[in-house]
């Protein structure tokens, strides 16, 4: 099965505060890029998100990202 890293992106954008602006630009983060991601294909293998002040916690749709290998 094939999730969807923008649905699940999506929804922690919806509880974090400060996120970048391009995570509002377009519902692909690995075709649009989005500061602080990195994908390999359309796969988010990181979250950068050190120093750019987002706040919120680690929800559980952070798991759908079965790619992520580091946060």
């Amino acid at each position: 099965m094939c999730v969807d890293p923008a649905n699940a992106l999506q929804s922690l954008r919806q509880t974090w505060s400060n996120v970048p602006p391009s995570w509002g630009k377009s519902n692909d983060p690995c075709g649009e890029r989005w500061d602080g991601i990195t994908c390999n294909g359309p796969r988010v293998t990181e979250l950068g998100l050190s120093g750019m002040n987002v706040k919120g916690k680690i929800e559980s749709d952070i798991a759908e990202l079965s790619e992520l290998r580091s946060l």
